[in-house]
């Protein structure tokens, strides 16, 4: 192979082309070029073994029990890898029982931005602004661990989740049928009751600021709007490396639309709507691996 040869004179060779969905199609045309080599799979006529298990925890077992076979034999741990379908699934399960039995794994897959991680806290917010400050909504919110709160944020959230739970306010109303103006259960609750008044102000302060992120009007005023809120509520100091490198990952995502913001949308006039929404969509379609040092069993999506 030459990059300046022009392609006829090319030698191409194609693995195990019968693995495209296309490869009937194009199989004659193969077969009558000179400068294609197709390395087809040898035919055979015996089914190779399967071996059945009743359910998925004994297949895994059997797998790591097959892998320190493997280990004991003289094969290295990196020299082994295996292929796992639906992999977001199994990989809490892999790691548990790898972990188990010694073995030292790689998974080399990425996980969303936005999901057990500390990007999971850009959809709870979500959640708090569209469930309307519902129970369960500012809960997840408040207990989320993947992200360090400050520590006089951190003792008022666990007794104004226990008054919460205890006023049953459970989500917001309408007034009556003719009106849309909505009651906020918990600012109704707590103000009635002779409770502590940090438990009212951190809820306040905390809708507040995530008002202001949700109804953004640009991406640029969103990235102001998160900076509050981590300045607010967050302890910059506590975050662990990964956490945070995965929420470095998501304002970079923001930084890059900041960037297409200023350069086409402004000028041409445009306005996206609900940047907020649009910025946790784009969240959710990406995903996060670290780098890290290739010294266990190679997991395949």
């Amino acid at each position: 192979l030459h990059d300046a040869l022009p392609i006829w004179k090319k030698t191409i060779v194609i693995f195990y082309p019968e693995l495209l969905e296309d490869f009937s199609d194009y199989e004659s045309v193969f077969e009558t070029a000179h400068n294609v080599i197709a390395v087809q799979l040898p035919l055979c006529t015996n089914k190779p073994p399967v071996q059945q298990y009743p359910d998925s925890r004994s297949e895994l077992r059997r797998l790591l029990l097959q892998l320190r076979t493997l280990h004991t034999q003289g094969v290295r741990w990196t020299d082994m890898a295996v292929s796992v379908p639906n992999l977001e699934t199994y990989r809490p399960y892999l790691r548990r029982e790898c972990a188990r039995y010694c073995i030292p794994v790689n998974i080399r897959a990425g996980e969303p931005l936005t999901k057990n991680c500390a990007g999971l806290i850009f959809g709870q917010i979500y959640d708090c602004y569209t469930a309307h400050f519902s129970y369960d909504s500012v809960r997840a919110l408040l207990q989320n661990e993947y992200v360090p709160w400050k520590a006089d944020v951190k003792t008022v959230k666990e007794q104004l989740i226990r008054e919460g739970n205890r006023l049953r306010t459970l989500c917001s109303y309408e007034a009556d049928e003719h009106s849309s103006v909505r009651v906020d259960s918990w600012i109704e609750a707590l103000s009635a009751v002779a409770t502590d008044t940090r438990e009212l102000e951190l809820y306040k302060a905390l809708k507040n600021e995530i008002i202001r992120i949700c109804e953004a009007q640009s991406f640029s005023a969103l990235h102001t709007a998160w900076l509050v809120f981590k300045q607010r509520f967050l302890d910059s100091e506590q975050f662990t490396s990964t956490a945070n490198r995965i929420l470095s990952r998501c304002i970079s995502e923001l930084n890059s639309i900041i960037d297409i913001e200023t350069r086409y949308v402004a000028t041409l006039g445009l306005h996206v709507e609900h940047a907020f929404a649009f910025f946790l969509n784009e969240l959710q379609s990406k995903s996060y691996r670290p780098q890290e040092v290739l010294d266990g069993v190679s997991i395949f999506p």
